[in-house]
């Protein structure tokens, strides 16, 4: 039994003209070749969510999944070659769980993140588990639920420390500031951040798993600028000017291929440049972001916006802050494309 802050799904977009389509895997002898196989589907569908949102690609991670579980439980080669098959196996119900999350299927999410576990426990990844934890927490922070969320990115840094993924532990510490933040304790978010910090330093990013290798130095810019920028909603207006900075780095560095981060950078941006008083930068910056929002199949990013609408509302007087509150309730009502 999950603890999950939301049990229902809402409905799924079919996958966008964008997404990949990958034959059915057949039930005969499998040997290592179509287990790469199997991992090279898995980047390039990565590649599909991060650019167009999990909708995209949803339903050809179900075709997929079904497709690896037939693979599990086929004659396979060799030992070695289950081993890996698990291990990418659990990567697949990693990513399809996220891509859920990410369209609001959340019952979907939950299902999917529990076989990654089961998957991955077996395999001895532990950085995979550490990843597999992130995201489950990541679920319980966009749904108002932090000390749930801590909770989970606790054990995943329980499993990330013993794998010696400074990589995975960066995450983890960036993602429980982020918590705390969200909680009002800027003490313990910025001392997690500076961990996070010492972490991602010795990191060895090059040698990044598939789950793990978003997080590079503009997502750690972004992450660095979310925190301070919930901070500023949580605990103190000032830390609106010290989130403006690394919010816009990781604005100007994400490219097309990351729109659904450059979104959320972008949206953030805004919110805190409202909190900081330019109302000008506030509104351009809102803009570019709801012009991104309408080309991606992600209701997160639509739920990523009520913040700045709350912030927008506090300024009815300003005639272009007014003019955009009435474009962020039409955007937040409106279903992921």
């Amino acid at each position: 039994m999950n603890n999950n802050p939301v049990h229902g799904d809402n409905t799924e977009s079919d996958d966008g003209p964008k997404a990949a389509s990958y034959e059915p895997f057949g039930s005969g002898r499998i040997g290592i070749s179509d287990v790469h196989r199997l991992a090279g589907a898995i980047v390039e569908l990565r590649a599909v969510d991060y650019q167009h949102g999990g909708g995209a690609c949803g339903h050809t991670l179900s075709t997929l999944l079904a497709g690896a579980e037939r693979m599990l439980a086929a004659d396979v080669s060799s030992g070695t070659t289950v081993d890996r098959l698990r291990v990418v196996t659990a990567d697949l119900h990693n990513l399809t769980g996220w891509a859920a999350f990410d369209t609001g299927r959340l019952g979907r999410a939950w299902r999917c993140f529990d076989r990654a576990l089961e998957l991955a426990r077996h395999t001895g990844r532990q950085d995979l588990v550490a990843n597999i934890h992130y995201r489950r927490g990541r679920v319980h922070l966009h749904h108002h639920a932090p000390e749930q969320a801590l909770a989970e990115f606790q054990l995943g840094q329980a499993a990330a420390g013993p794998s010696g993924s400074a990589l995975e532990m960066s995450i983890l510490y960036a993602n429980q500031a982020w918590a705390y933040a969200v909680l009002g304790d800027a003490g313990q978010a910025l001392t997690l951040l500076g961990k996070a910090g010492e972490q991602f330093a010795l990191a060895e990013r090059a040698e990044a798993p598939s789950w793990a290798g978003f997080f590079n130095e503009t997502d750690f810019a972004a992450m660095t600028g979310i925190v301070h920028a919930e901070l500023a909603r949580s605990a103190d207006p000032a830390y609106a000017t010290t989130a403006i900075g690394p919010l816009s780095t990781a604005t100007a560095a994400y490219g097309q291929d990351m729109a659904r981060s450059r979104t959320f950078t972008l949206t953030a941006l805004a919110t805190a440049h409202l909190i900081d008083g330019d109302h000008d930068a506030g509104v351009t910056t809102a803009v570019q972001a709801l012009e991104l929002v309408g080309s991606l199949t992600s209701t997160r990013t639509r739920d990523r916006m009520r913040p700045l609408k709350t912030e927008a509302d506090k300024h009815p007087a300003h005639a272009h802050t007014r003019e955009l509150s009435e474009q962020l309730a039409t955007a937040t009502r409106a279903p992921g494309r």
